[in-house]
Parts: C-alpha cells; sequence; structure tokens
C-alpha cells in the first residue's frame, strides 16, 4: 500500500467517525429534549388535575419552588444518565455476545 492510499484511508476513517459521532450526538439530544418535553407535560397534566384542597392547603410559591426545581433537576441529570446508560450497556452487551460465541 502506497503512502498515499494509507493516507486517503485514515483520512476517510476519520472522517467517517467524526459524522457518525455527530448523528449519535444529534439523534442523543433529539432524545434527551422528547423525554424532557413529555416529562414536563406529565407533570403539568398531573398538578393540573390535582384537588383543589391540595392548593388550598400549600402556598403557591411552595408549589411553584417544588415544580421548577424538579423541572431543572430533570433538565440537567437526564441527558448524562442517559449517556452513561448508553455508554455502560454496550460494553455489557458486547461482552455477553463475545462469551456466548464461544
Amino acid at each position: 500500500m502506497t503512502p498515499q492510499r494509507f493516507l486517503v484511508l485514515i483520512s476517510s476513517i476519520a472522517i467517517s467517525l467524526t459524522l457518525m459521532a455527530e448523528c449519535r450526538n444529534t439523534e442523543f439530544f433529539h432524545l434527551c429534549l422528547q423525554s424532557s418535553f413529555n416529562m414536563h407535560n406529565g407533570m403539568f397534566w398531573r398538578a393540573m388535575r390535582a384537588p383543589l384542597s391540595f392548593f388550598e392547603v400549600r402556598p403557591v410559591g411552595t408549589i411553584l419552588a417544588r415544580f421548577t426545581n424538579d423541572l431543572d433537576t430533570i433538565d440537567q441529570d437526564l441527558p448524562y444518565a442517559m449517556l452513561e446508560v448508553i455508554t455502560v450497556s454496550f460494553p455489557c452487551l458486547d461482552t455477553l455476545t463475545m462469551s456466548f460465541n464461544h
């Protein structure tokens, strides 16, 4: 293999890995955004259907602070948790697949 062909091969591998990583990150972003949107809607739906006694006993500021704190926690921690699950799951699946093939 000539040095020029080797350089083209290595460059094409690097470009394809970069494109695949970008596609993965874009899809992961959309997945996190959709998950967060669904959780926000679910929390809002449940809060709107709570009995009136719930709102009479608790001050509005307490409810609002709790709601915004929970949403902030979801938005901050969900992407990291999902990425960690994906990062740990694939090597485990790979190890199991390799062990069952022998």
